[in-house]
């Protein structure tokens, strides 16, 4: 028995299509486009479908279907390929904020080869256009905060007080202004912070709102005071010639003027002009020692004896909270009993230095500390530092000072005149003494001196026991005439 089933063909799908609105976020009175994106696991021949949307929300206004109201219906017989977009423009009206859907329905997408079926089975996704309102920009023209950098103002910053005060230094010629929306969209202008001068001035801060048309503005009036007096300009050394002058065994030539390296480190040194043999030469004054210094043709700086017409290489060591400068040691300076002179290194430089022996952990150098103290100091070669050395307790070398040739000159020698009385003879070693060849000229001078007072006084002596004789024979009384008066009476 053989049973026919007769009906209606069934419909063999051809696969999934995809088929989605986008979705938009628009202020009130704003264009927005709404675009279907259809995708499909093969090449498309057919698309038909219908949008959907509130007319009293969005209006049509153009796009890939005819029409201005709502549905819209979208029928293309030309694609091609796996996928197909279309675009539809909206205005959006001026109703309260909210969101209205964009339906998709009545899809229909056929397959360009009739072989997988009739049509793809749609997969549909509608959009949502969310309507806001118009934005607003903010008339905040407010500060939130206000400062300048080298002053502090006053009264203290609120947002609500546009008047300021501030006060500065002579030599402020500027400042700083620090100022910071209370809206960040807000701009600020800030004019008159430059160019200060002596007295008042102005300093404006303006705060234009995002709004383009509310401002604000603040104003600081800055004080400058005096500003000091300018230091004189240092003139401007001359060009010299190479003028030379003697280092040690050596001939260097002076610079016109410090090479910029020395002037890096204004808190040591200032610039100055010295004269040395009728040029100007440019040169450095140590801020803490006062030593004046020029450089030299080697490169280092030299401490210049104008009245020797010589200079000594410029050493200067922190120790002990203290700044050493390393002086000459000229015919003038006496050196302690003991000490040879030799040269020791210190902080890597090689000092001209005084010792008792080549191994003793201890130097004297002769030195200048910031104080104004010049004379010895002890250097400890172990633990580098300087201490001033007690030349109280020191017996010190005396500067050898040329003894002056006395002119010889003859000893008067007294004539004796006879008498009984003896006279007392020079001792012989007085006499011999003048001629030992032992003895040092002034030696020789002295015992000459003193023999010739030892005669004088002999001389002296002698004259008055003579003179004393005589007086006692004149005024003796006579014996023969005492008797005759007795026989007279």
């Amino acid at each position: 028995m053989v049973i026919l089933s007769i009906g209606p063909k069934q419909a063999k799908a051809a696969g999934v299509a995809n088929i989605s609105a986008s979705s938009a976020t628009v202020e009130k009175g704003q264009d927005v486009t709404i675009t279907v994106n259809i995708s499909a696991p093969s090449d498309i021949a057919v698309v038909d479908f219908t949008l959907s949307f509130d007319t009293s929300k969005l209006q049509y206004t153009s796009g890939a279907a005819a029409g201005n109201g709502s549905p819209l219906r979208l029928l293309d017989t030309g694609c091609s390929g796996k996928s197909a977009s279309y675009s539809f423009s909206f205005k959006t009206l001026d109703v309260a904020e909210g969101g209205t859907t964009i339906s998709i329905s009545n899809v229909v997408i056929c397959p360009l080869d009739d072989s997988l079926g009739d049509n793809f089975t749609p997969s549909v996704s509608n959009g949502v256009v969310k309507i806001t309102a118009p934005y607003q920009a903010s008339n905040n023209a407010n500060l939130a905060s206000l400062s300048i950098g080298e002053a502090k103002i006053s009264p203290a910053f609120s947002a609500d007080v546009t008047a300021y005060t501030a006060s500065v230094g002579g030599t402020v010629s500027k400042v700083t202004v620090s100022a910071q929306p209370a809206d960040g969209k807000a701009k600020v202008a800030v004019s008159g912070n430059t160019g200060l001068k002596e007295g008042n001035n102005t300093v404006t801060v303006k705060v234009t709102a995002e709004d383009g048309t509310t401002t604000k503005t603040y104003t600081i009036t800055v004080t400058r005071a005096k500003p000091p007096t300018p230091k004189p300009a240092t003139p401007t050394p001359t060009p010299t010639p190479a003028v030379q002058i003697k280092v040690d065994d050596q001939e260097l030539a002076l610079k016109d003027k410090p090479d910029l390296k020395w002037m890096e480190n204004t808190d040591e040194w200032d610039s100055t002009i010295v004269e040395y043999k009728k040029y100007k030469i440019g040169a450095l004054v140590n801020k803490n020692t006062d030593i004046t210094v020029v450089e030299l043709s080697d490169g280092n700086l030299y401490i210049l004896d104008l009245e020797r017409d010589t200079a000594t290489r410029y050493f200067a060591f922190e120790s002990a909270k203290q700044t050493i400068v390393i002086q000459e040691v000229t015919d003038e300076v006496t050196i302690p009993m003991g000490y040879t002179k030799t040269t020791r290194s210190i902080d890597g430089a090689d000092v001209t230095a005084y010792v008792t022996s080549d191994k003793s952990e201890y130097a004297l150098v002769y030195a200048r500390n910031d104080k104004g103290f010049t004379g010895w100091f002890q250097y400890d070669m172990t633990n580098g530092t300087f201490q001033r050395f007690n030349t109280e307790d020191a017996e010190l070398n005396p500067t050898p000072t040329p003894t002056p040739t006395p002119v010889p000159t003859d000893t008067p020698i007294p004539t004796l005149t006879p008498t009984e009385e003896p006279l007392p003879t020079v001792p012989e070693t007085t006499a011999t003494s003048s001629s030992s060849g032992g003895k040092t000229v002034l030696e020789k001078i002295l015992l000459g001196t003193t023999g010739g007072l030892f005669v004088l006084m002999l001389v002296f002596l002698v004259l008055f026991l003579v003179w004393k004789g005589k007086y006692n024979r004149r005024f003796a009384p006579d014996e023969d005439y005492e008797d005759e008066d007795e026989d007279y009476l």
